[in-house]
Parts: C-alpha cells; sequence; structure tokens
C-alpha cells in the first residue's frame, strides 16, 4: 500500500485532486503504477494507493450504508438497488450484507452502470 499524506493543510487541501471525484483518480493511479511494475519486475506484484486515508474511510462508509440498507430491507421487505459502483466497491458491499441476517445481495446491470441489489431472504 502506497498511502500518500499531507503533512500541512494547504497540502491536504490540494490531495483532492489526486482522489479525484469518486476516487477515480486514484484508481487510474494505481493502475498504471501496477503495469509499470509488473512491466519492469514481472510476477504478480500489486500495489494499492491511498491518499488522506480516502481509500479507508469510504471503506467505512460503504460498509455503514450497507448495514443500514440491510435494516431497512428486514423492516420492509423492500428491494433496494444501489447506485452504480465500482467492483471494488461492490464486493465490500456483497462481503459487508453477507454477515447480515435475512438480507442478501445480488449485481445487477452491466459494465459502469452496474449495481448492487440487496434483497430479503
Amino acid at each position: 500500500m502506497f498511502d500518500i499524506v499531507a503533512l500541512d493543510d494547504d497540502t491536504a487541501d490540494e490531495l483532492g485532486g489526486l482522489i479525484g471525484r469518486r476516487g477515480q483518480t486514484l484508481v487510474s493511479l494505481q493502475y498504471l503504477l501496477n503495469v509499470i511494475v509488473a512491466r519492469r519486475l514481472g510476477g504478480d506484484h500489486v500495489f494499492a494507493v491511498d491518499a488522506a486515508g480516502y481509500r479507508r474511510r469510504r471503506e467505512r462508509s460503504l460498509v455503514e450504508m450497507a448495514q443500514e440498507i440491510a435494516a431497512e430491507v428486514r423492516d420492509t421487505g423492500d428491494v433496494i438497488t444501489l447506485e452504480p459502483l465500482s467492483a471494488a466497491e461492490r464486493r465490500i458491499i456483497h462481503l459487508a450484507i453477507e454477515k447480515e441476517e435475512g438480507v442478501r445481495s445480488e449485481s445487477v446491470g452491466e459494465g459502469e452502470e452496474r449495481q448492487v441489489e440487496v434483497l430479503p431472504e
């Protein structure tokens, strides 16, 4: 894991540009880093890139959201469809829902429009 941190408030404000909208710039930077490392070193070296703890905060936020949605689905019996998410974010949601009783999840849709549905069991 490469974690980029800010040493002062001015630098912290600038890290938003490195993170990008919904973390997309971080994802692209991570992809480029892994391509370069694979070409130079070969093998199975895989690196993650984070800036100012964005990925950890986003994961916590997704897990909390999954728990809240699971409670709502259990209470109402309704199916709830989340906004489109990246494959990594969908995986976080699926893993969080697996731990919840009385609900299940599945991915629906295609490509960048792929979403998670949370359903009662």
